[in-house]
């Protein structure tokens, strides 16, 4: 489950995901990584509740805490 979560992460920092103007819909971000929304929705939860992410308006972006799991599975 671990590699998923952080495909996710990887996901919308590669398309530069990390602000409310640069957000992506959960239904698109789960057609770009093959996933149901309904699980998709549950990790986003779980990212949320842990800071990684900001859900607004069914929109999903990367928070500084995200930015920085991600960045450091890349050093």
């Amino acid at each position: 489950m671990e590699h998923v979560v952080q495909h996710v992460l990887t996901v919308l920092q590669f398309n530069s995901a990390v602000s409310k103007e640069h957000s992506i819909r959960v239904r698109d971000l789960a057609r770009l990584i093959n996933m149901g929304e309904d699980e998709l929705r549950r990790i986003i939860n779980d990212l949320s509740s842990n800071g990684y992410v900001e859900l607004i308006d069914d929109a999903v972006f990367l928070t500084r805490k995200g930015m920085m799991r991600v960045m450091s599975k890349f050093s």
